[in-house]
């Protein structure tokens, strides 16, 4: 909570409150500690995780805690369920209760700086190193400290064993004789090295019994060694010169393992090492995997019957995914038999850029942001030398998890069928396509183990098309289940098709084996009649049909029946006459009195509402109502605003219900209807996608609601509140249909299954599990090379990535690409010259500028020339009207997309940033910074500048003499990393101290300088917070909703509605740019396309993504106070942090 409020600035009021939150919690780890109760604790520069682990689960890894610090964590360790902790100068002891950290101890240590390593004793003695040459031991019961000043600065410690401690400086190690009172430290012995250490291992007390001989491995930048300590003498034993740096290493019992940083995995076994043979014997490479930080042991079992040892290790990807590995070894020869990867960790860290866009305008971003992956992990084969990179997806919706389990090229629609009628899972999937069908029954898998084939937990589907005895030669409009009284051993299947209906028995033996099908009863349609939609409830089929001589449209009612003799038959009920030729029909709802509520969308465009009387015999369809659409057609749209699916949805609220209709059009379009008393009356229009809107409404078992999921382009779920249709999206790409499949596996807590079939845009048939609720979704688009800047473009919907990778030469370069961000794939890539490396690259109005550094004259022919200079290239993406494509252009003939260079502009200094002013780029004006510019930003005729040394300046532009004019900045000499601009005179920025701030500049331009109380010109602090980690990236948006982002319980009963998220915007209006006498009166002030309440959000390099809102000044008051009075109880007084007073 402390870090969650902005800091006042020298006691000053403001007239900006911030709020921050942590919506995305980074997983890059630099160290990790695990408790007896299996509770993970990740350390990284500024930040403390708690996660658990249970493999049996199938969400097994989970992080449950997050706790930041305002300074960076030195060091850590873990003893006895108590995390030692060195936050700068504080010395902090946390006590693990209950899955959260609480304070108990802490003290401040002045001359402990730039610690590099925490160990621990038996003896709960802490010993703290510094770059200032003094060594602090503290004993953690008697809480005595005892410091001693050392010849060298000393890099790594470790404790040997109860009394004996080793240090290790850049030139020499120092065995160290600790007494438990700490009074007499004494040095036992030293040895002169030559390399810099990088990690120090014992593993004496487990090999031998000597208790005067101590052994510990130590691995430096150049070599691995075995050194001796006999109680007097140090001594090397062994070493092996080493070509890579060890980034990691990991000490279990019998073994130790170690990675390199180019992602080498490799093992020690302990009893070899004093074994008398040269060392580099003793080392084997395991596998190749990823990079890796840092490692921790979570699971170690022993199968004395099978002499073989199991062993599950975390795997912390240094800048890439992390993994869970088991390692299957022998216990007596020490061979590894088996390594296999049981769970990947998203670490999407370092987030360099990120670009927030609303894909499909309804009010919510998704975040694309750049990130590595490893090469295990990469299926495409990156280039030359670089790391695999990737575009990381956030999206607010509902969280979709898939597998593809079949492929059905050419499918049209499918259906889940049940299969007994005394059961409640399916057991059926019928797929259609358009000149066939087949049926496909659901199986357990079988794996043949301890010579026998037995049941895996999985299932699989098994054709059995020629033995059902469907149809199997025609396209199918309707697949269901028939149930009949007294009759539950067999499955009775209807399929509708073109020409007729199809009745068949699948029958199934008591042990669940399927045998065989039958045909047991058929309805030919009558001769030149096309059979079109069909609905089907309980034996009642309503089809849709077309006479193809009259063209006349009619309505079939017909009823499946079985006799006491078992006989089936099918008679055809109704015939009712269409006046409007139908477009779909669906069977809305029935009630106990067997009356049913037909909608049937027509051509007219109309949507018509009939009454249905299931069993009845006699003439039984009537209309009830016919609701013309309120709209007209269009010229552009003529045969598109027609429905092409319809469902019905019940909304309940305060104890009543109100019944809709939802109306999915060709177009796109969604309508919706009040349904009242037979009554239908249209209420609006929203629109949801490009292609036909397919409607599926569907009922879990436990749940009485109607559920329906949308279908177009893009995929949702549907709901209304007061009135209103509401869109959830389903965070999975390239959905075309999906319906409910209630499998006998994956429930939720609820006991609901939520498993659905789908079919995805690439012809596969997906097993889905959907949530019930909406959340953070991840997914991730790997591109191959490392991705640096990220664009979205909004007129065609693409991603346009900037990527570098290195050749084997060593060479660097550059491409862009164009990304389709629905399925990942790469459409169309430029290439710049060698060495030449993308810097920025933004979007202005139709251009997309690109800023470059390293470009030389004549590296075109091959004549390199000259320096070193900067580039802005301009270029242009549109859709691609023409049917042969010009040489010139970077365009696939085969494109949709045209992407063409315009021109560019040299400059012979690097171009860090680029923006557009006044909604164009200017040239001819030029100023000399003092440091290097590192961001910029514009708003209106304001130019925000982020610089290396001087903070935070406000700049404008005077337009007759095109020079800079400089208004403010900042007073102190910040490190700016980014800047954005909120209005026209107040701009955000963040530091690489971690701290994210405001500035207002009360002044308009050099006039507001005339009288001598303005002469100083420097900006006004609006706010500051101190986040914790660097913010490399800012960014405004909406990435889910304000009440879903801050959803704590005192925002609805503490602060009620005083809490104002988003940012307001301000803008220059045409007016004032009329009294401006300038050149540019010709072109428009650019709008904000953001939302007026939109949250900023910004990226760190530990992957983080925070949400910064602006809240009231009753609000900032009202937390105060509650921070004050958490900060009374030392359960919920804030750990880490600075101490502050509580205000009065």
């Amino acid at each position: 909570m402390v870090l969650s409020i902005q800091e006042m600035n020298d006691g000053k009021d403001s007239d900006i409150y911030v709020y921050m939150k942590e919506v995305v919690v980074g997983l890059s780890v630099k160290k990790a500690h695990l408790s007896m109760y299996k509770t993970l604790i990740f350390i990284n520069s500024q930040k403390v995780l708690l996660a658990i682990y249970n493999k049996q689960k199938q969400d097994s890894f989970k992080v449950i805690k997050s706790y930041s610090t305002t300074s960076a964590i030195s060091d850590s360790a873990f003893v006895k369920e108590h995390l030692y902790l060195l936050i700068n100068n504080n010395f902090k002891i946390l006590k693990l209760v209950n899955q959260d950290l609480l304070l108990d101890y802490e003290t401040e240590i002045l001359n402990v700086k730039n610690l590099l390593k925490i160990a621990t004793n038996s003896l709960e003695t802490v010993a703290l190193t510094s770059s200032n040459k003094v060594l602090t031991f503290l004993n953690v019961e008697s809480k005595r400290l005892r410091q001693i000043f050392v010849k060298e600065d000393i890099i790594i410690t470790e404790f040997l064993s109860e009394f004996t401690f080793a240090t290790h400086s850049t030139s020499k190690i120092n065995i160290y004789y600790i007494p438990n009172d700490l009074q007499d430290i004494q040095i036992l012995a030293n040895l002169e090295v030559n390399s810099f250490p990088l990690h120090f291992i014992p593993f004496n007390n487990e090999l031998t019994n000597a208790k005067n001989e101590e052994h510990f491995l130590l691995f430096s930048t150049s070599e691995i060694s075995v050194f001796k300590f006999n109680g007097a003498t140090l001594m090397c034993v062994q070493n092996l010169p080493l070509d890579e740096l060890v980034s990691s290493t990991l000490n279990t019992a019998g073994t130790i393992y170690f990675a390199s940083i180019s992602g080498n995995f490799y093992k020690i076994q302990k009893k070899e090492l004093l074994r008398i043979s040269p060392i580099s014997s003793k080392i084997s490479l395991v596998e190749k995997r990823l990079p890796v930080k840092s490692m921790l042991l979570l699971e170690n079992e022993v199968n004395m019957e099978k002499s073989e040892e199991l062993q599950t290790l975390i795997l912390f990807g240094d800048n890439c995914d992390s993994e869970i590995i088991e390692i299957t070894r022998n216990t007596l020869s020490s061979e590894i038999l088996l390594t296999k990867k049981i769970k990947t960790i998203q670490n999407w860290a370092p987030v360099i850029d990120f670009k927030l866009c609303d894909l499909y305008n309804e009010g919510k971003d998704t975040m694309f942001f750049t990130s590595n992956v490893s090469y295990t992990n990469s299926p495409i084969n990156c280039k030359g030398n670089s790391r695999g990179g990737a575009i990381r997806e956030v999206k607010n919706g509902i969280s979709v998890k898939g597998e593809v389990i079949h492929n059905t090229t050419g499918a049209l629609n499918f259906w889940a069928l049940g299969g007994q009628s005394d059961q409640l899972n399916d057991s059926y999937l019928a797929i259609t396509f358009p000149f066939e069908t087949r049926l496909m029954i659901l199986k357990k898998t079988l794996k043949f183990e301890n010579e026998n084939f037995e049941e895996s937990g999985g299932y699989h589907f098994e054709d059995i098309s020629v033995k059902s005895a469907i149809v199997r030669e025609q396209h199918t409009l309707f697949f269901g289940n028939l149930t009949f009284e007294n009759d539950s051993s067999d499955t009775y299947l209807v399929q509708v098709c073109c020409q007729g209906v199809y009745v068949t028995c699948q029958n199934s033996h008591m042990s669940g084996c399927y045998i065989s099908g039958k045909n047991v009863v058929q309805w030919i349609s009558p001769a030149n009649t096309l059979l079109l939609h069909c609905s089907c409830i309980k034996n009642c089929l309503l089809i849709i049909s077309k006479n193809l001589l009259t063209g006349e449209n009619l309505l079939l009612k017909l009823l499946v029946r079985k006799n006491i003799n078992n006989v089936f038959y099918i008679d055809l009920i109704q015939q009712f006459s269409l006046n409007e030729e139908p477009s779909c029909c669906n069977i809305l709802n029935s009630s106990k009195n067997d009356t049913a509520l037909v909608a049937v969308g027509t051509y007219k465009p109309s949507l018509v509402l009939l009454s249905l009387e299931i069993n009845d015999e006699v003439n039984s369809i009537n209309i009830l109502h016919t609701e013309d659409f309120p709209f007209s057609f269009s010229k552009n749209n003529i045969g598109l605003d027609i429905p092409n699916s319809v469902c019905f949805y019940q909304e309940f609220e305060n104890g009543s219900s109100k019944n809709y209709i939802i109306v999915g059009l060709r177009d796109g379009n969604l309508l919706l209807f009040s349904l009242n008393e037979n009554n239908i009356k249209f209420i609006h229009k929203i629109g949801f996608g490009i292609l036909p809107v397919v409607l599926i409404d569907y009922k879990t078992p436990n749940d009485a609601n109607i559920n329906i999921l949308c279908f177009s382009n893009r995929s949702a779920r549907i709901f209304i509140k007061r009135g209103r249709l509401l869109l959830t999206s389903l965070a999975y790409p390239s959905i075309s249909l999906a319906k409910p499949f209630n499998l006998p596996f994956g429930k939720n807590s609820l006991g609901i299954a939520q498993h659905f079939l789908a079919i995805s845009s690439e012809n596969a048939l997906l097993n889905l599990q959907i949530n019930k609720e909406k959340s953070i979704d991840f997914r991730m688009k790997i591109i191959g090379e490392t991705p640096r800047r990220i664009l979205y473009d909004h007129c065609t919907g693409k991603l346009i990535v900037s990527t570098t990778f290195k050749d084997d030469g060593g060479g660097c370069f550059s491409e862009i690409k164009i990304i389709d961000p629905l399925t990942g794939k790469i459409i169309q890539k430029e290439c710049l010259p060698k060495n030449e490396v993308f810097w920025d690259i933004k979007k202005e109005k139709r251009y997309i500028c690109i800023g470059t550094f390293g470009y030389r004259k004549g590296v075109e022919t091959g004549m390199e020339s000259g320096k070193e200079m900067g580039r802005v290239l301009v270029y242009n993406l549109k859709q691609n009207e023409k049917k042969s494509v010009s040489s010139t252009d970077n365009t696939d003939a085969n494109s949709k997309l045209k992407f063409r260079r315009l021109g560019e502009f040299k400059c012979n200094n690097s171009i860090f940033s680029v923006v557009s002013y006044l909604n164009g780029l200017i040239s001819g004006a030029q100023i000399k910074m003092r440091s290097d510019i590192h961001s910029l930003s514009t708003n209106g005729d304001k130019i925000i500048v982020g610089s290396e040394r001087e903070s935070i300046s406000f700049y404008t532009l005077d337009p007759k003499t095109k020079k800079f004019e400089f208004l403010a900045s900042d007073r102190q000499p910040r490190y700016t990393v980014d800047c954005f601009s909120i209005r026209d005179n107040l701009a955000v920025g963040s530091d690489k101290d971690g701290n994210f701030f405001g500035f207002t500049c009360k002044n308009k331009s050099m006039k507001d300088f005339s009288t001598p109380s303005k002469i100083e010109k420097t900006l006004e602090n609006s706010f500051l917070i101190n986040v914790g980690q660097v913010v490399v990236k800012i960014q405004k948006g909406n990435l889910v909703h304000p009440n879903d982002t801050f959803n704590f319980d005192f925002h609805e009963k503490f602060l009620n509605k005083d809490i104002n998220l988003g940012w307001k915007d301000t803008f220059i209006n045409d007016e004032a740019l009329k009294s401006v006498d300038t050149d540019f009166s010709s072109i428009s002030i650019s709008r904000n396309s953001s939302t007026s309440n939109a949250i900023l959000y910004g990226s760190t390099m530990l992957g983080s993504i925070f949400a910064f809102v602006e809240i009231s000044k009753e609000s900032y008051k009202k937390l105060i106070i509650l921070q004050g009075c958490l900060m009374l109880n030392s359960s919920t007084r804030p750990l880490f942090g600075e101490t502050k007073k509580i205000p009065n």
